[in-house]
């Protein structure tokens, strides 16, 4: 197989700012990927735009929509879209922020994902039984928290409780 040269590609992780700056300003650098909120991802396409008018790649804001279409295979369609809001405790740039689920199959579809979710075991994320630990941050544990009160507060209901 053939392989890149060292230092042809490049990844930082890392916390927002102080991740991006570097690549975003070094001249010699021609292309900036970055994933992430759109705050930083404004400061990145500024610094990329002044240091030498580099190409950059953005992926911001992480509500990536999954769509569930009546055709679908229901148990992997509900198998999938569970994986795609819970993977990670929803913390990853990909995850599902957003389900539309065509009207026919809507309550089928939400009365399966409830209990998939009964089953899910919520703990300590060493064991390896633990389906979901607890949030990582906790600004995103609060947005969370704040979202299902204003969910509440429009009339909607939470159907799972623990």
């Amino acid at each position: 197989p053939r392989r890149l040269p060292a230092g042809v590609v490049s990844v930082r992780p890392g916390p927002g700012r102080g991740a991006a700056r570097p690549s975003s300003t070094i001249p010699d650098i021609r292309k900036v990927g970055f994933t992430g909120s759109t705050g930083i991802g404004v400061t990145v396409m500024e610094s990329c735009a002044k240091s030498n008018l580099k190409k950059c790649s953005l992926e911001l804001g992480g509500k990536s929509p999954l769509i569930i279409f009546s055709d679908c295979d229901m148990s992997s369609a509900v198998r999938n879209g569970c994986g795609a809001v819970f993977f990670n405790k929803g913390e990853n740039c990909i995850a599902a922020g957003r389900l539309f689920v065509e009207r026919s199959i809507h309550d089928e579809f939400v009365a399966r994902v409830i209990e998939e979710v009964k089953k899910m075991k919520i703990g300590d994320p060493l064991d390896r039984s633990t389906a979901h630990g607890p949030q990582n941050h906790r600004k995103h544990f609060q947005s969370l928290l704040d979202f299902c009160r204003s969910v509440r507060c429009r009339g909607s209901y939470t159907c799972v409780r623990r």
